[in-house]
């Protein structure tokens, strides 16, 4: 009931970092990917395939602790990173 779509990886036959997951999403909300914006947990799989998809913005939510043992690139750079789920509504993104 929070969500109004759910796309599985397990039902669509796609897996992350696949940008086409993404573009699913997107279609099934009716919203272009550039204005959406994603919450991910891993940099490698999450946020590859949210920017090769277009989406917006990226954060990255993650400890300081697994943060520290992370390689950012160019190619898996969120836009911002929270370390508390909190702090996602401190962002300029919603302001």
């Amino acid at each position: 009931p929070y969500f109004d779509s759910v796309i599985l990886s397990s039902v669509c036959g796609l897996r992350k970092p696949c940008a086409e997951i993404y573009d699913i999403a997107c279609k099934d909300i009716g919203v272009a990917p550039g204005d959406c914006v994603s919450v991910a947990d891993n940099v490698k799989r999450d946020i590859t395939g949210a920017k090769a998809a277009g989406i917006g913005a990226n954060i990255l939510f993650i400890s300081p602790e697994k943060l520290a043992k992370k390689t950012i690139t160019d190619a898996n750079r969120p836009d911002y990173i929270v370390h508390q789920f909190q702090e996602i509504l401190d962002l300029p993104i919603l302001q």
